[in-house]
């Protein structure tokens, strides 16, 4: 199959570095109607244009969600292990 051209961005073939190309979908082109019917060709699901709508209208749905985004911490500063140790005395 030849590459679409909304996935000729990659500037090096994941491949080379033991990568798998993959592809985010958001409201930057990658939510017009040939992205979307290729992944539902990808996943072997029959595909109509009233299911691309859909699979469209539920991608700008989920765009509009907020989400709070939890990052692990990766250190505590002096004081709070000041604070720790003050605890246990």
């Amino acid at each position: 199959m030849a590459k679409e051209s909304w996935l000729l961005h990659e500037p090096l073939d994941p491949k080379c570095v033991g990568a798998k190309s993959t592809v985010v979908f958001g409201p930057e082109q990658s939510l017009e109607d040939a992205p979307i019917e290729v992944k539902f060709k990808e996943l072997g699901i029959p595909c109509t244009p009233q299911k691309i709508v859909q699979a469209r209208e539920t991608v700008e749905r989920m765009l509009l969600e907020e989400r709070q985004i939890t990052v692990r911490r990766k250190y505590v500063t002096e004081s709070e292990l000041e604070d720790i140790l003050r605890k246990m005395a």
